[in-house]
């Protein structure tokens, strides 16, 4: 199980909590809508929505603020005079990440869950390859077993049976040309 099926990656950004990867989905569903209303001919539009999702803080985790950066960077390249920075308004400084070990070891322990998992589902379905194998062997040693002419314990008492009246018919078989041999030669039969 990989962390996208933990629902911790979103968009190749992987989050220390489920609550900031939920908030990441909704920011990458709201730039899609964006994108798909947008209309990049109207420069005026883009910078338009640019400076409101700024003034709002429509965005707030990295999906947003990549899709804030290629706003900035396109109205950059169209030469609009006073594009806004996009502030952050996170600290990235030392003492914002005395969190960070105990998410580092959340994820590394979701990681490490997720490997076990994978780990499992791989020796079980190794272990039904296996059971599917020795199941087609079975199958095959019964049909052979059925349809073999050899004595076997499926059929020994049958085989033996037809055997023993394969001789019987074969003695009477003799014993009538024996006694026909008698009677041309007029032998007299001992019993």
């Amino acid at each position: 199980m990989s962390d996208t099926d933990n629902g911790l990656v979103v968009a190749g950004f992987l989050f220390g909590t489920k609550e900031d990867a939920e908030l990441a989905k909704q920011e990458e569903e709201k730039v899609k809508y964006i994108e798909s209303h947008m209309d990049y001919k109207k420069v005026e539009n883009v910078e338009s929505i640019y400076r409101t999702a700024l003034e709002k803080r429509t965005f707030k985790t990295p999906i947003g603020f990549l899709y804030m950066k290629h706003l900035q960077n396109f109205l950059c390249k169209h030469d609009i005079s006073n594009v806004p920075d996009i502030p952050m308004y996170q600290e990235f400084s030392s003492s914002a990440f005395d969190n960070a070990d105990k998410v580092k070891a959340r994820m590394d322990s979701a990681s490490k869950k997720d490997k076990e998992k994978r780990k499992l589902r791989e020796k079980l379905a190794w272990s039904y390859l296996t059971i599917m194998a020795l199941v087609m062997i079975i199958i095959a040693l019964f049909v052979i077993a059925f349809t073999s002419d050899n004595p076997n314990i499926l059929n020994y008492e049958n085989s033996l049976q037809n055997r023993y009246a394969e001789w019987e018919d074969d003695l009477k078989e003799r014993e009538s040309i024996v006694r026909e041999k008698e009677l041309l030669y007029e032998i007299e039969a001992i019993e």
